[in-house]
Order: structure tokens, then C-alpha cells, then sequence
């Protein structure tokens, strides 16, 4: 018998917004280190999964593989959507703070008989095989406006720490 465990936790900064193109050319002279998105945002993952596998030669003709595999993933996400764009002003408008947290529970088994065998002088392999899975998801996601940033050139985000209204963790 095989086992193998496989286990994460990935934290990260979203900031999707990226580049800012103002006339269709990324906007010049603000500094490389600017943000445009929620100073509090964040991404976090955590990944448990457990395989186990396992093959039983019954005969000289049939082999019996069985796969079994449960992967358990916990996300939470709090992060701007793409906004608006940029108007001829210089404002950044039609920002959104999202809110999203998944848990998955993912059960996969697999029965796979294989039979080897003979007729005449040519020799075969049959696979032969039953696969089940299931998933248990649960998904809770929330959006909520937020104010344009007035000057992409200089900046300033109201959003403070405190979950906005219409955001629910």
C-alpha cells in the first residue's frame, strides 16, 4: 500500500488591479510601489490531501487496484474587483471590495480490476473499473461598493480594517 499526504497553506496579497492605463497607455510618474486596492486584502489557502492506494493480484490473471482520496481546501479571499476605469479627470471609479470563502470536501474512490489473459498465441489486458466521487462545498461570497480613488496620480484609499457594510466574514 501507497500513502501520501500533501499539505499547504498559501497566503498572498491580492492587487488585481495591476496597471492603470489612462488613454490607453499605462499611466506615468507614480512610483512602481503604488497600490490601488484595499490595504487589508488578502488571500489564504489551505490544502490537506490524503491518497492511498493499494493493488491485491486475486490470481495470475486479475489484479485489483483500489485509489482512495480525500482532499479537504479552505479559502478565504478579501480583495478589490476590477473597477470602472479610469475617467478623464483621473479618477478610478467603480471599485468593489469582495468577500469569498469556500470549504471543499472531495472524496474519490476508484476499483479497477484488471485481468491479463490469453487466446491462442495473442495475450490481452482487460481494464475494467468503478470510479465514485463526491464533493461537499460550501461557498459564502459578498460584494460591497467602495469609494472611486479621486487621483490615480497620487492615491488615497479610504478603506479602513473594519469590514465595510454589506461585507459579512
Amino acid at each position: 500500500m501507497v500513502l501520501a499526504v500533501d499539505a499547504r497553506h498559501i497566503q498572498a496579497t491580492p492587487d488585481p488591479t495591476g496597471l492603470v492605463y489612462v488613454n490607453g497607455a499605462p499611466i506615468t510618474g507614480v512610483s512602481r510601489d503604488t497600490h490601488y486596492s484595499t490595504p487589508f486584502g488578502h488571500a489564504e489557502q489551505t490544502l490537506l490531501r490524503i491518497t492511498a492506494s493499494d493493488a491485491w493480484m486475486v490470481s495470475p490473471i486479475l489484479t485489483v487496484n483500489n485509489h482512495f482520496s480525500f482532499m479537504n481546501r479552505d479559502l478565504d479571499i478579501l480583495r478589490n474587483g476590477d473597477g470602472g476605469g479610469v475617467s478623464a479627470n483621473g479618477s478610478l471609479s467603480g471599485r468593489q471590495l469582495r468577500r469569498q470563502h469556500d470549504a471543499l470536501n472531495d472524496y474519490t474512490y476508484e476499483l479497477e480490476p484488471v485481468w491479463t489473459f490469453h487466446t491462442g498465441g495473442i495475450g490481452h489486458t482487460l481494464l475494467t473499473g468503478l470510479s465514485v466521487e463526491h464533493q461537499d462545498l460550501h461557498a459564502n461570497r459578498a460584494t460591497a461598493d467602495l469609494p472611486a480613488i479621486v487621483n490615480v496620480f497620487d492615491p488615497v484609499i479610504l478603506e479602513t480594517p473594519s469590514t465595510p457594510p454589506g461585507v459579512q466574514a
